[in-house]
């Protein structure tokens, strides 16, 4: 009986203890998230609300440690300019679908937001420089040419042009590879620049009433921009007039083949999904619109991607780290075999027999030892060898990045992928037509369609064809070939239109 009434008693003042912590922690009316009342007013021996407060701001801590939430991942979470009516979009960048900007404005945005251009990453001339000059088996070499230089001078009396001519030439062999290297990351550094052909140079835009064209670098926020097909997207802009029939190819950031049909309102996604959004770099496959300019430069979503690329660490591959390791083996060996000939040298040679070798003959053998023993040549046969692999690779439409993942590559067997615009051009062709009781292949069909009555469903499929088709031919490359020729419209319709065409 005296258990159970010390019991109940612990029990009333747990409940009790409790009801003091719940009032402690109440919430904060209107605050978001976990935010909570001060608790430095609260009961001192309620320890329960402190040590909550500590493990949260641990766990917070560890997940971020010392660093805040990035803003690239919610940025464009937080963008509303879709969600808003065109009449208060024209309003918060102080513009007008029929005038424009005026020049003042414009020039200020663009004064505060700089110009309309993907920021390229400022590569570290110096670093590249003496890592061409210093890196791998040159630092060796110019321990060397140091060491040659000596003997020819003081060392030598009168000085041996013999040492001063060995210095020459292992300068030149160090000149000649790092000349070599920085060709080849001059060359595969142009594939990593492609990205800049997807932003368009010119675009039309109204600016006080009249409609110009000029550079898409002076865009600024606000522009009120003429879209039609054929056209590159030259910024992020939130479409406010549309012909009803307008598509974009999003091909170059999905990767999904199938276009997004533009419109003028909202149907509540986000920003990246929103069909009244276009977004640069992006083609307009059919129809007109006209858009305000809302983001610009760095700050879009092909200007995200190309910031989030320059500043990915890039990792060794794996034939890199296999000749990192095998330049240490070499250049370890061959401090021990300098190193040996040195203290054979001075334990017994120059004590017992010196008039047999003297400082400067000894410096000589040790370089030579040192020379004949690192592979000057290594690293540009494995570039030679990597560069023919490219060539052969590009022969079959494989174009690789770098040298760095020709040998990655080398050992792929199977790749997996999530979309076929990902690994391909997204051009469509016809390869059959198709009839209730046969199959025809396309040189058949056109076989056929030149031997057939007007009435014969040859001629009705290639009529229907011709007739329903929203594709057209870009007259800048109607002087090219068929196959050359650039389509303005769905991939399907072009595919068909191509067809037809033969």
């Amino acid at each position: 009986m005296p258990s159970d009434k010390v019991s109940l008693e612990l029990g009333d003042e747990k409940r009790a203890h409790f009801q003091d912590v719940r009032e402690e922690l109440r919430p904060v009316s209107g605050a978001p998230g976990l935010a909570y009342h001060d608790s430095s007013s609260a009961n001192p021996n309620l320890s329960l609300p402190i040590g909550f407060r500590t493990l949260s701001i641990q766990v917070t801590e560890s997940q971020h440690p010392g660093k805040p939430r990035d803003d690239v991942v919610n940025f464009f979470e937080q963008l509303t300019y879709h969600n808003v009516s065109v009449e208060k979009l024209c309003g918060m960048f102080g513009t007008a679908p029929d005038r424009g900007l005026d020049n003042a404005v414009a020039s200020r945005n663009i004064q505060r937001d700089g110009k309309n251009t993907i920021a390229k990453a400022k590569p570290k001339y110096i670093w590249k420089l003496l890592g061409y000059l210093f890196g791998g088996f040159c630092s060796i070499l110019w321990v060397g040419v140091v060491i040659f230089f000596i003997c020819w001078q003081p060392l030598s009396d009168p000085p041996s042009p013999t040492n001063l001519a060995l210095a020459i030439v292992i300068i030149c062999v160090i000149l000649s590879q790092a000349s070599f290297s920085a060709f080849q990351d001059w060359s595969t550094g142009r594939i990593m620049n492609s990205i800049l052909d997807l932003i368009p140079s010119e675009c039309v835009v109204v600016r006080e009433g009249k409609t110009s064209k000029i550079a898409a670098a002076d865009l600024a926020v606000g522009d009120v921009v003429m879209l039609q097909v054929g056209n590159k997207v030259p910024a992020d802009m939130r479409i406010i007039e549309t012909s009803g029939d307008v598509r974009f190819d999003r091909a170059v950031l999905t990767g999904e083949s199938e276009e997004i049909e533009g419109h003028i309102d909202s149907l509540g996604e986000t920003f990246l999904e929103a069909p009244n959004v276009a977004l640069m770099g992006t083609h307009v496959t059919n129809g007109h619109a006209k858009g305000v300019v809302v983001l610009t430069g760095g700050r879009t979503v092909m200007g995200r991607i190309s910031k989030l690329t320059t500043t990915t660490k890039v990792k060794p591959t794996l034939i890199q780290q296999e000749i990192t390791r095998f330049v240490r083996i070499i250049i370890v060996c061959t401090v021990i075999l300098a190193l040996s000939i040195l203290i054979i040298w001075l334990a017994w040679l120059h004590r017992d027999h010196k008039p047999f070798m003297n400082v400067v003959a000894m410096l000589n053998d040790v370089m030579g030892c040192i020379v004949a023993f690192i592979p000057e040549g290594m690293p540009v046969a494995v570039t030679l060898t990597l560069s023919l692999v490219a060539r052969r690779m590009k022969d079959i439409s494989v174009l690789p990045k770098s040298l760095a993942t020709v040998e990655t590559l080398g050992c792929v067997t199977v790749i997996c992928s999530d979309k076929t615009g990902t690994l391909t051009q997204n051009k469509m062709s016809v390869m059959s037509a198709g009839f209730v009781d046969e199959t025809y292949t396309a040189e058949e069909f056109r076989d056929q369609l030149k031997t057939s009555s007007g009435a014969s469903a040859f001629q009705r499929l290639h009529r229907a064809a011709v007739l329903c088709n929203g594709a057209t031919f870009d007259s800048a490359t109607a002087d090219l070939p068929l196959e050359n020729r650039e389509v303005n419209g769905d991939a399907t319709d072009g595919a068909i239109l191509r067809f037809v065409e033969h």
